[in-house]
């Protein structure tokens, strides 16, 4: 079914794209939800949800707009990249399925505001390839990675994707290491600032051990989140195989940027497990290389009907069975 969503028109697949989201975001539009808090959530996060203590419709409105944003960005950012087939949006169609796969989903969540400065994270790590002495590039990349943890603290750990893009690209010169810590420190230099020019050293103390203390939050899913998730899991691994596979098959930059987000997926597993942030949500972190490699096993596919197709029609007839019928 998604293989001939993928061979059809781009006009048809943004009716498709848009009949998705709608529906899937319509009910919360219909009985706001209120922004999803955590403890671990950032000093940017927080200032956000205060600035809209007043309005219960704003941050449902702000949370489908990023929503709608990250996704045609995420198509975007792969097209650009020649890692997937332009003006084909079964990656958007994929990704606001998985971002709205449960009620306290279709709303604002910090995890949100953090993807967008995560995806300019991965779109620089994918050009750092061949260049030389990309210093600018190494600082705008780590600096992107610090400001989306002013959104989740917990996603600073993600500062090693960095590191790991450099033993990918084996950028071994100590200039790079060094600036890449420069950069992930600056916007924390400004937050301090800013804490010590605004708030109380008690309160400053407060935001600033919240960096530090981000573990031992619980999920908690029902039976039907718990399927779905099992099902994304299957249906992950078996497209992940699926391109791995064919990896020997590509040229070397587009083998070097599957690398890049295979180190994405890899470091992603190890900030959930380390911190569980946003209870309820931190698989979302996963959303970037599960629908990259999903799409791209279903567009891949010779066949008509292949196993990640069904396997992926399955999931996300779930999604809309859990969302409206259980």
């Amino acid at each position: 079914m998604l293989k001939l969503l993928s061979k059809s028109g781009y006009f048809f697949q943004l009716l498709v794209f848009l009949a998705v989201a709608t529906a899937l975001w319509m009910p919360s539009f219909l009985e706001p939800s209120a922004p999803v808090l955590s403890k671990a959530d950032g000093y940017l996060y927080t200032l956000l949800v205060q600035g809209m203590a007043h309005s219960s419709s704003l941050p449902v409105i702000l949370g489908f707009v990023f929503t709608l944003l990250f996704s045609f960005l995420l198509t975007s950012l792969f097209s650009e990249m020649d890692l997937y087939p332009r003006n084909n949006l079964l990656i958007s169609i994929l990704t606001v399925t998985l971002l709205s796969c449960n009620n306290s989903l279709a709303t604002l969540n910090s995890l949100y505001c953090a993807l967008i400065p995560l995806l300019f994270a991965i779109y620089g790590m994918m050009r750092l390839y061949g260049r030389e002495e990309a210093y600018g590039s190494v600082f705008s990349i780590s600096f992107s990675i610090a400001l989306a943890s002013l959104f989740l603290y917990p996603l600073i750990y993600l500062l090693a994707f960095v590191w790991m893009g450099f033993l990918t690209y084996r950028i071994l010169t100590w200039r790079e290491w060094v600036i890449s810590v420069i950069g992930a420190t600056t916007p924390y230099i400004y937050l301090v600032s800013i804490l010590f020019l605004t708030s109380t050293p008690i309160e400053s103390a407060i935001w600033l051990k919240a960096v530090f203390d981000v573990s031992g939050f619980s999920i908690h899913l029902t039976l039907s989140d718990q399927i779905c998730l099992a099902l994304s899991a299957i249906t992950g691994l078996f497209c992940f195989f699926s391109v791995f596979g064919t990896l020997n098959e590509k040229l070397i930059m587009v083998r070097r940027r599957i690398w890049i987000v295979i180190d994405f997926l890899l470091l992603s597993l190890i900030c959930i497990g380390l911190s569980q942030p946003a209870a309820g949500s931190s698989y979302l972190l996963l959303v970037i290389p599960f629908c990259f490699f999903t799409a791209h096993a279903i567009s891949a596919s010779k066949n008509r009907f292949s196993i990640p197709d069904i396997l992926t029609s399955m999931l996300m007839v779930l999604v809309f069975l859990t969302r409206f019928v259980f």
